[in-house]
């Protein structure tokens, strides 16, 4: 179905210059036109815009189409039964028409395709306005050239690290063919499988894709697998300084959300939508028990909305006792549930009551996190009494353990009303345990017998 609507995000205007042939965030939005329109979690781990509705439109200020463009590509998803037209116009809702890309079902709502259309050949710096004719969610665009040398040197002579198709350049392109071999579209093999896996840590997941993007984006000038002999020569542009440190606002500091013992369909869903609601992401630490046919399209919607998942265990008895053997099939059995309904492989392991001992360590191959708690498993806590037990004790890097299933009353849903506003005011950025140890530097090492509260 159509999504519902939902509160209007706010942007300020900016009077920096957008290079129409980079990839341009469907996110990053100067301003909008409309009482629905939200930023929303995209598969694979991204941002975009979605709760789009007929009439509505964003704006795009400054973007230089230097000597012109011929064509727009925009990275879209639909579940609608009739065609949406995103209409492109300069100056305003009203302005030159550009072009118009239709938009067909690509088959849901969390499953991106890339779409293109050709456009008038306009050139020199304007307002870009997209127009909307009906329901559509957007994770990024671009535009091309059909004039050979109109399109601008990329910002960076990349190594073959992050270049999926070998042609010497890392753009949106590469980063579609990413994000369709992580949904399962389009399976990377050779050489462009291992140039995927951009991090080196033998694994193309999420955090490549966010690593991509951010490269993409100037947020960062070379991948953690690259050495200093492969590093990337940035080429002279008037765009801002790049920054070493990978986060969309250079000065943020880093928060981990995790949420223990799901999924059931309707607690976790209920912890789902606050996410979808701030456009922040989380890790799950699901109960293997739990995964099955009955919780499949929970767990589906945890993975296509870009959240993580980890193991804490089978069936949440004690662990620090147990014997070797029973703790491996509890991890296990576990992992499969996991890999059998989300198509992923947890990272990461939490063990019931946060109960560890040195055979618990040794017989566990994942990298075990506790965490900062609100004491939500206390059914006489409220909402306020848990957010303050969090904001009162986070700081940078920090691991936070809440529960998405919990006997109700269970308002941690309420907390987080309190907790994301709050903390994003404080300047923290939302990431999942795989992107924070990454960002943080910390290598995943689960023979370090060591239980991570925050990172590092």
């Amino acid at each position: 179905p159509t999504p519902t609507p939902r509160p209007t995000p706010t942007r300020t205007p900016d009077n920096t210059k957008r290079n129409a042939f980079s990839t341009l965030e469907a996110e990053d939005f100067s301003d909008l036109g409309s009482s629905t329109i939200e930023i929303i979690g995209t598969s694979g781990g991204g941002s975009g815009i979605g709760y789009i509705e007929n009439g509505d439109y964003v704006v795009y200020n400054n973007v230089d189409f230097g000597n012109g463009a011929t064509s727009f590509k925009a990275l879209v998803a639909s579940g609608a039964d009739t065609t949406t037209n995103i209409q492109l116009r300069a100056g305003s809702p009203t302005g030159t028409l550009l072009g118009t890309l239709a938009i067909k079902s690509t088959g849901g709502w969390n499953t991106y395709m890339e779409q293109s259309c050709n456009v008038n050949n306009i050139t020199g710096v304007n307002d870009l306005y997209l127009v909307f004719t009906g329901p559509v969610n957007i994770d990024s665009f671009t535009f091309t050239s059909g004039g050979g040398n109109n399109t601008p040197e990329p910002t960076h002579n990349p190594s073959s690290l992050g270049d999926l198709n070998g042609d010497g350049s890392i753009d949106s392109t590469d980063l579609s063919l990413l994000k369709r071999h992580i949904l399962n579209k389009n399976k990377l093999t050779g050489t462009n499988l291992a140039n995927a896996d951009v991090n080196s840590d033998n694994s193309v997941d999420s955090t490549d894709l966010t690593l991509v993007k951010r490269y993409i984006l100037r947020k960062i000038s070379t991948f953690p697998g690259q050495s200093q002999t492969s590093k990337p020569t940035e080429k002279p542009t008037p765009t801002p300084n790049v920054t070493s440190k990978p986060t969309v606002n250079p000065n943020a500091k880093l928060v981990a959300l995790t949420f223990d013992d799901g999924p059931d369909n309707r607690l976790t869903g209920r912890v789902l939508d606050k996410l979808d609601k701030y456009g922040v992401k989380a890790t799950f630490m699901m109960v293997g028990q739990r995964i099955n046919d009955s919780t499949a399209a929970t767990v589906k919607r945890v993975i296509d909305s870009g959240h993580e998942i980890g193991n804490h265990s089978w069936g949440y008895s004690g662990m620090g006792y147990m014997s070797t053997q029973d703790i491996k099939k509890s991890i296990s059995d576990t992992n499969a549930a996991i890999l059998k309904y989300s198509g992923t492989t947890p990272k990461f392991f939490r063990p019931p009551n946060l109960e560890t001992s040195s055979n618990l360590f040794n017989a566990v191959d994942l990298t075990f996190v506790g965490g900062l708690t609100a004491n939500d498993w206390i059914q006489s806590t409220t909402a306020e009494q848990r957010a303050a037990a969090i904001l009162n004790g986070v700081r940078d890097g920090t691991i936070i353990l809440l529960h998405d299933v919990q006997p109700e009353p269970h308002p941690t849903p309420e907390a987080l009303d309190i907790i994301i506003p709050a903390l994003k005011n404080q300047g923290y950025e939302f990431v999942t345990l795989s992107e924070l140890f990454q960002l943080k530097g910390v290598q995943l090492n689960p023979s370090d017998n060591r239980m991570y509260n925050s990172v590092p």
